[in-house]
């Protein structure tokens, strides 16, 4: 709550009456209120009181009517009792020292009452339920009894025809009145003051003496414009510390012509203004004045409705809510605050109170969750919330113009109850899919016995588009903490529907909040060993996706090479060539062409020793497509001849990298392949670099001839100079030759020739694998020198977890589940560490890599230790030993999933 003169007051003014100040007012009162705002509304249009009639649902849910504020001493009764006091002080200047004194403190009596009275006045609106904020948080100051006589018999017109205005204020009303609204600040958040219009005794004081901002409600004509422009000026002129606000209301969008033309107007008329104001950020200055529009809504003119809640299922924006969501953002500017929104605990209620019936709410079972791959951050975490709540959910990547198509998804789910659920971003209206998923909706939202529905969700800011903007957006999960996230889906989306789909043990893997990525301390490049992927992931996103000013484009550069070189120290290949496809682009914003071939050529190396599934696929194709973005299109391919520079070296690494990706055409891949062999220019080790590039493109066609003839020029041209292209042309080689006795000798040589535990345990694999198809019963040796690699390094690796999912130890016995003062003896408990063991290193490995058998493992040991009463002491124990680069998160993972045994 405020302490000392803390409250923000605002005078809510037009020029004109009929514009829809008062609704303004009451709707920014409730969504302030609805974020836990300590909110007071004043009446101050004192010839047009009524402004109580914006409240009226919940006073009468409440059991109150509407009399039981137009009956209420208010701010003419305050006044009016005081003006005689304030009249015989004034009058008193000639007469006696003690006649004076007396009257004063007859005034100061009469200040006290009029201040308790006033005190007294303000109601409070019962919201309990409504709001998660608990105790009273609205309250609202009427003009006055406009339903009652006073003592003397005067009923409402007669008391402020009464008042004599310009006198009471002048005379010590202003003082007065000063210092209750200083009192008032101290006890509320904001005081909101519904004006009177035009040129006025009451309005110039609520214009100019009491807030701390004016905003300025007008309609699209010339007389409020005019109007509006002059008393705004007028304050301006002042230079005071008034804050001003521009409200453009009723704005009619059915002649769009006619519109266009007025906006236009307006904004140049009010542009100086706009951009004077300390509550409006430099950013938003050019698109203030159309975030908060209000738009004329004729069905808004026969009741004073309750503000309108966003509906999942509504076909189209209701325009009454569009009136609501101008609304929000103008709170949001006040606040300072662009989460601001109206927030209310229980919907269905609230609808009834708003004179609507509550639409059906539509429950779902399943969930298709369609995101662009930038934002695979939140997919992920929205992904395991709704897992965990129980929800069926398959994931559509819009950035893939290949996706499975919705229609297939559709007929998995026999119930046909699905929620299409769209990360909003500008990338993911921009991606390849992202419109015909929306199309899908529409199409399905029309057919008999479906329960479908879509849900925009931001989790980046963006301006909808297209398709796009016939959907607002229906919750946001950006700026806020993990638990109010989840709060915001749980709100939406509600219980599955027939209970839950999802059994919890065998949902997604645990995924970090994105929300928490950009405030917590980073981890990257320390020497802790709990680093997570997504953190890397997290920072690679932020290369690509947020670079813009000098700064940030360096700080991504630092950021980015620190992901990489931890992920290199952890042995996660496949995070550090992710990592180092963004730095390239990064090098790139920063012109740096020397680093880019570097990133690039890394990158390269990285991905010659992986298989490249769909998502590296998808960060390749972004990567290439944000490089020539950056780059331009080449002049040089064809003109390949000269000195070989940083930029040539750059496009020739570019070459190389799409040539890579499986993403394109074979025909593409090898002509990538064979530009790239022309620009990296006649060193030996570069032409090695492009003859490797060009082999694997040869083998991936199937034409093993043409490959092993570059493959060969690779190995030999770089024995001593490129290590890295010497250990791939040897892998390739060894799976393209016929001779079984010869793939064996160069996974041999590769062996012998790898640098790095990376490259040596990937050799081990491949001679396992080739041991085992041969039937050979010594296979297993390979893979437990995979294993021993380093020491028993753990590394993040698909080929280490291969070589432990081989070399799997003897089960304990017995397997049947023990009393829990069971103890095992020394030769048990040995054999049980190995075994847990075993399975620890596939979980770190595994939730690393996002792939399932971290929860098939994770049940496994959950199942074995449920009778041990020290079993998660067995597990940290157990971590301590392997130090596993992410102990603490199989640990949370392992507590979690005790906790649901135990339930």
């Amino acid at each position: 709550m405020p302490g000392k003169t803390d409250g923000k007051i605002v005078t809510f003014y037009s020029f004109k009456g009929g514009v829809g100040r008062s609704m303004c007012v009451a709707q920014v009162a409730w969504i302030l209120a609805s974020n836990g705002k300590k909110v007071l509304v004043v009446d101050w249009d004192l010839e047009s009181p009524g402004l109580y009639h914006y409240f009226k649902p919940v006073l009468l849910q409440n059991g109150y009517s509407t009399d039981e504020i137009s009956n209420r001493l208010g701010l003419l009764e305050a006044m009016t009792d005081l003006a005689p006091y304030i009249s015989r002080v004034a009058e008193a200047g000639s007469l006696a020292s003690k006649v004076l004194k007396s009257r004063r403190t007859d005034l100061q009596e009469a200040e006290g009452r009029a201040r308790d009275s006033l005190a007294r006045s303000c109601f409070a609106m019962s919201t309990d339920g409504l709001f998660d904020s608990d105790g009273a948080v609205l309250f609202i100051l009427p003009a006055g009894m406009e339903s009652k006589t006073d003592k003397d018999g005067n009923a409402y017109h007669a008391r402020l025809a009464k008042l004599e205005w310009s006198s009471f204020y002048a005379r010590g009303g202003n003082s007065f009145l000063k210092g209750v609204f200083e009192q008032l600040r101290t006890e509320y958040e904001y005081i909101l003051i519904d004006s009177r219009t035009g040129y006025s005794g009451t309005a110039e004081a609520c214009l100019h003496d009491f807030p701390n901002t004016v905003v300025f409600c007008f309609a699209m004509n010339n007389q409020n414009i005019d109007g509006t422009l002059r008393r705004a000026n007028e304050i301006a002129d002042l230079k005071g510390t008034i804050e001003i606000l521009l409200l453009p209301t009723r704005v009619d969008g059915s002649d769009g012509l006619r519109l266009d033309a007025a906006q236009t107007f307006y904004r140049e008329t009010f542009q100086a203004l706009v951009q004077s104001s300390t509550l409006i950020p430099a950013a938003k200055q050019e698109s203030y004045l159309e975030d908060v529009e209000i738009p004329y809504v004729p069905g808004l003119a026969f009741n004073e409705k309750l503000p309108r809640l966003p509906e999942v299922n509504s076909d189209e924006s209701d325009p009454a809510r569009l009136v609501t969501a101008s609304c929000e953002r103008l709170a949001g500017y006040l606040a300072g605050d662009t989460d601001i929104k109206l927030r209310i605990r229980n919907k269905t209620r609230w609808t009834q109170l708003s004179g609507r019936e509550p639409w059906d709410p539509k429950t779902f079972s399943d969930i298709v969750l369609s995101s662009a791959f930038g934002d695979h951050n939140w997919a992920d975490w929205v992904q395991w919330h709704l897992e965990e709540r129980g929800f069926r959910v398959r994931r559509h990547h819009a950035s893939r113009p290949d996706t499975d198509d919705l229609d297939t998804i559709w007929q998995d789910h026999l119930d046909k109850k699905v929620c299409l659920v769209a990360l909003m971003s500008d990338e993911y209206q921009r991606s390849a899919s992202a419109d015909a998923a929306w199309q899908w909706f529409y199409r399905q939202r029309n057919v008999e016995n479906r329960t479908v529905a879509l849900l925009p969700v931001a989790v980046r800011h963006h301006d909808q588009i297209g398709l796009f903007a016939r959907r607002r957006v229906a919750t946001s999960l950006m700026a806020r903490d993990e638990n109010g996230a989840r709060r915001e889906l749980d709100t939406t989306l509600g219980e599955p529907a027939g209970g839950r789909a999802v059994n919890i043990a065998h949902r997604s893997s645990l995924a970090i909040f994105p929300g928490e990525m950009t405030t917590r301390p980073r981890r990257i490049g320390q020497s802790v060993p709990d680093l997570l992927v997504d953190d890397l992931e997290h920072s690679y996103a932020e290369g690509r996706y947020f670079l813009g000013t000098r700064e940030e484009i360096d700080t991504a550069v630092q950021r980015l090479g620190q992901s990489a070189d931890t992920a290199q120290k952890i042995g996660h290949t496949y995070a550090e060539a992710r990592a180092c496809l963004s730095l390239a682009v990064a090098n790139l914003s920063q012109n740096d062409w020397a680093g880019a071939a570097a990133s690039f050529r890394r990158a390269n190396d990285c991905i010659a020793l992986l298989e490249v599934d769909d998502t590296l696929a998808e960060s390749i194709a972004e990567s290439i497509g944000r490089a020539m973005e950056k780059m331009g299109d080449s002049p040089l391919r064809g003109n390949i001849s000269g000195s070989l520079d940083d930029r040539r070296r750059t496009w020739g690494e570019l070459e190389i990298l799409r040539s890579t990706a499986t993403y394109y055409a074979k025909k593409e891949t090898r002509q990538h392949a064979t530009a790239a062999l022309g620009l990296l220019g006649v060193e030996p080790k570069e032409k090695a670099r492009g003859n490797l590039a060009l082999g694997l493109c040869f083998a991936r066609e199937g034409n093993y001839g043409r490959a092993r003839e570059n493959l060969s020029f690779a190995r030999d041209n770089s024995h001593e100079s490129d290590p890295t292209t010497h250990f791939a042309a040897l892998m390739a080689l060894a799976d393209t030759v016929q001779d079984g006795e010869s793939s064996e000798k160069y996974y041999q040589d590769a062996a012998g020739a790898a640098v790095g535990d990376s490259q040596r345990i990937i050799a081990y694999v491949k001679l396992g694998d080739f041991a085992k198809h041969r039937d050979d019963n010594d296979y297993r040796a390979y893979y437990e020198q995979a294993i021993g690699v380093g020491g028993g390094k753990i590394l993040i690796s698909t080929y280490l977890l291969r070589a432990l999912q081989e070399t799997w130890p003897r089960a304990p016995k017995p397997d049947v589940p023990q009393p829990r003062s069971a103890k095992p003896t020394e030769e048990d408990a040995k054999h049980e560490n190995t075994y847990i063991d075993h399975a620890l290193k596939i979980i770190s490995i595994s939730r690393e890599l996002e792939v399932e058998e971290a929860s098939r493992q994770q049940n496994m040991l959950v199942s074995r230790l449920s009778n041990r009463v020290d079993r998660i002491e067995i597990i940290k124990t157990r971590l301590g030993t392997l130090k596993t680069p992410n102990g603490r998160a199989v640990k949370e993972f392992f507590e979690e999933a005790f906790g649901q045994a135990r339930q």
